[in-house]
């Protein structure tokens, strides 16, 4: 069982599959869980770092899972020899996610994609939008003092608002109590950019404001 929280809420929205690739393995542990749940048959596992990767190796040898597991070094999709069913990008930043998605179209187009992105949430979901993706579910999760969003994106066609690009559609719909302290939490950094902005002469204030009374509509 991953002790993560955020690993644990990655393993539960990767569907089932025959080959499921973790990109950016890092440590492995998240591959490996797949595997041992049987819930994918094979894991790809990829990374740019080749200490990274050694890792990633070392944890499936200790759990006996070498059989089902391969390893690729690599920048993004790129080393992967083929199509996987499920792609899993996360523990990086929005911008280096879509650079990911952009260089490896061709492996990944027709992929189910499990998105951890740490920053720029909005641009990914104009990145998808934009290069026919639609997001099929998100969930907001707490680790110690962050919060981080997954999504879940295939192939397919959708028009986001605003307000759905900042705070994501399906994330909108959700009443659960995670999700609420999730939009407590933004709307609780946007009070304090605004409050640092107001004391610069010079800053542009118009979007801080804007992006507040957002999450606090949502609220």
């Amino acid at each position: 069982m991953l002790k993560d929280k955020r690993l644990r809420l990655l393993s539960a929205l990767t569907p089932a599959c025959n080959v499921a690739a973790d990109i950016g393995t890092d440590h492995g542990y998240l591959g490996c869980e797949l595997l041992e749940s049987e819930k994918c048959r094979e894991v790809w596992f990829t990374d740019i770092s080749p200490g990274a990767l050694a890792k990633a190796q070392r944890l499936a040898a200790q759990k006996g899972l070498e059989e089902n597991a391969r390893f690729y070094l690599g920048d993004g999709a790129q080393p992967l020899p083929g199509a996987p069913d499920a792609a899993i990008i996360s523990g990086m930043g929005g911008h280096t996610i879509c650079h990911i998605l952009s260089l490896g179209e061709d492996k990944l187009r027709g992929s189910k994609l499990i998105l951890g992105a740490n920053t720029a949430l909005k641009q990914l979901r104009l990145w998808l939008m934009q290069n026919h993706y639609t997001i099929t579910d998100e969930a907001a999760v707490q680790e110690a003092d962050k919060f981080y969003v997954i999504l879940c994106a295939q192939d397919g066609k959708m028009e986001l608002g605003e307000d759905e690009l900042t705070a994501g559609p399906i994330l909108m719909k959700r009443k659960d109590e995670e999700t609420k302290e999730y939009f407590r939490y933004r709307l609780n950094g946007a009070r304090i950019a605004l409050e640092r902005a107001c004391v610069s002469e010079n800053a542009d204030t118009k979007n801080l404001r804007e992006e507040m009374e957002r999450w606090q509509k949502l609220l």
